[in-house]
Protein backbone atom coordinates (compact mmCIF):
# COMPACT_ATOMS: atom_id res chain seq x y z
CA UNK A 1 0.00 0.00 0.00
CA UNK A 2 1.21 3.47 -0.83
CA UNK A 3 0.40 6.33 1.48
CA UNK A 4 -1.72 9.08 -0.07
CA UNK A 5 -0.97 12.42 1.57
CA UNK A 6 -3.92 14.06 -0.28
CA UNK A 7 -6.47 11.56 1.15
CA UNK A 8 -9.32 13.43 2.82
CA UNK A 9 -11.45 10.43 3.85
CA UNK A 10 -14.37 8.64 2.19
CA UNK A 11 -16.05 10.74 -0.49
CA UNK A 12 -19.53 11.89 0.41
CA UNK A 13 -21.95 12.91 -2.31
CA UNK A 14 -22.87 16.57 -1.84
CA UNK A 15 -26.62 17.17 -1.67
CA UNK A 16 -27.80 20.29 -3.42
CA UNK A 17 -31.35 21.57 -3.12
CA UNK A 18 -33.36 21.64 -6.36
CA UNK A 19 -35.40 24.86 -6.40
CA UNK A 20 -37.66 23.46 -9.17
CA UNK A 21 -38.70 20.37 -7.18
CA UNK A 22 -42.35 20.09 -6.21
CA UNK A 23 -43.86 17.03 -4.49
CA UNK A 24 -46.65 15.46 -6.57
CA UNK A 25 -48.67 12.78 -4.74
CA UNK A 26 -50.58 11.84 -7.93
CA UNK A 27 -47.49 11.44 -10.09
CA UNK A 28 -48.27 7.72 -10.72
CA UNK A 29 -51.96 8.30 -11.48
CA UNK A 30 -53.11 8.01 -15.11
CA UNK A 31 -56.58 7.87 -16.61
CA UNK A 32 -55.51 5.12 -18.98
CA UNK A 33 -52.48 2.92 -19.49
CA UNK A 34 -51.39 2.11 -23.02
CA UNK A 35 -49.01 -0.64 -22.01
CA UNK A 36 -47.01 -2.26 -19.27
CA UNK A 37 -43.40 -3.37 -19.28
CA UNK A 38 -41.89 -6.23 -17.32
CA UNK A 39 -38.31 -7.29 -16.94
CA UNK A 40 -38.45 -10.98 -16.07
CA UNK A 41 -35.66 -13.52 -16.03
CA UNK A 42 -37.00 -17.03 -16.45
CA UNK A 43 -35.33 -20.40 -16.62
CA UNK A 44 -37.99 -22.11 -18.72
CA UNK A 45 -39.32 -20.45 -21.87
CA UNK A 46 -42.95 -20.48 -22.86
CA UNK A 47 -44.34 -18.72 -19.81
CA UNK A 48 -47.31 -16.50 -20.63
CA UNK A 49 -48.27 -13.46 -18.58
CA UNK A 50 -51.67 -11.87 -18.95
CA UNK A 51 -54.50 -10.26 -17.01
CA UNK A 52 -52.57 -7.44 -15.38
CA UNK A 53 -54.57 -5.23 -13.08
CA UNK A 54 -53.32 -1.85 -11.96
CA UNK A 55 -55.41 -0.37 -9.18
CA UNK A 56 -55.14 1.23 -5.79
CA UNK A 57 -58.50 -0.15 -4.65
CA UNK A 58 -58.23 -3.38 -2.65
CA UNK A 59 -61.87 -4.33 -3.25
CA UNK A 60 -61.42 -4.08 -7.03
CA UNK A 61 -58.32 -6.26 -6.87
CA UNK A 62 -60.06 -8.83 -4.67
CA UNK A 63 -63.08 -9.01 -7.02
CA UNK A 64 -60.85 -9.47 -10.07
CA UNK A 65 -58.86 -12.15 -8.24
CA UNK A 66 -62.01 -14.17 -7.51
CA UNK A 67 -63.11 -13.94 -11.17
CA UNK A 68 -59.69 -15.02 -12.43
CA UNK A 69 -59.60 -17.85 -9.88
CA UNK A 70 -62.97 -19.21 -11.11
CA UNK A 71 -61.83 -19.01 -14.74
CA UNK A 72 -58.55 -20.77 -13.96
CA UNK A 73 -60.39 -23.61 -12.19
CA UNK A 74 -62.60 -24.06 -15.25
CA UNK A 75 -59.59 -24.02 -17.56
CA UNK A 76 -57.80 -26.56 -15.33
CA UNK A 77 -60.78 -28.95 -15.49
CA UNK A 78 -60.97 -28.67 -19.28
CA UNK A 79 -57.21 -29.32 -19.57
CA UNK A 80 -57.40 -32.36 -17.28
CA UNK A 81 -60.28 -33.81 -19.34
CA UNK A 82 -58.41 -33.15 -22.60
CA UNK A 83 -55.19 -34.71 -21.23
CA UNK A 84 -57.11 -37.77 -20.02
CA UNK A 85 -58.82 -38.22 -23.41
CA UNK A 86 -55.49 -37.89 -25.24
CA UNK A 87 -53.83 -40.42 -22.90
CA UNK A 88 -56.69 -42.89 -23.47
CA UNK A 89 -56.43 -42.39 -27.23
CA UNK A 90 -52.65 -43.02 -27.16
CA UNK A 91 -53.16 -46.12 -25.00
CA UNK A 92 -55.76 -47.47 -27.45
CA UNK A 93 -53.46 -46.86 -30.43
CA UNK A 94 -50.42 -48.55 -28.88
CA UNK A 95 -49.84 -52.18 -29.88
CA UNK A 96 -50.41 -54.66 -27.12
CA UNK A 97 -47.23 -55.90 -25.50
CA UNK A 98 -46.39 -59.51 -26.14
CA UNK A 99 -45.20 -61.33 -23.00
CA UNK A 100 -41.54 -62.46 -23.31
CA UNK A 101 -42.41 -66.21 -23.26
CA UNK A 102 -45.04 -65.79 -25.97
CA UNK A 103 -42.61 -63.64 -27.95
CA UNK A 104 -40.00 -66.42 -27.99
CA UNK A 105 -42.65 -68.95 -29.03
CA UNK A 106 -43.83 -66.52 -31.73
CA UNK A 107 -40.28 -66.19 -33.10
CA UNK A 108 -39.90 -69.97 -33.13
CA UNK A 109 -43.08 -70.30 -35.20
CA UNK A 110 -41.89 -67.62 -37.57
CA UNK A 111 -38.69 -69.56 -38.30
CA UNK A 112 -40.70 -72.55 -39.51
CA UNK A 113 -43.71 -70.74 -40.92
CA UNK A 114 -45.08 -73.87 -42.52
CA UNK A 115 -42.01 -74.55 -44.67
CA UNK A 116 -40.04 -77.73 -44.46
CA UNK A 117 -36.48 -77.10 -43.47
CA UNK A 118 -33.83 -79.66 -43.87
CA UNK A 119 -31.79 -80.24 -40.75
CA UNK A 120 -28.34 -81.63 -41.00
CA UNK A 121 -27.23 -84.03 -38.37
CA UNK A 122 -23.74 -83.34 -37.25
Amino acid sequence: MIANPAYKGEWVHPEIDNPDYADDSSLYSFDSFGGIGLDIWQVKSGTVFDNFLITDEFETAEKQFEEVKKRREGERKVKEERDKAEAEKRAAEMPKEVPPAAEAEHEDHDDHSGHDHEHEDL
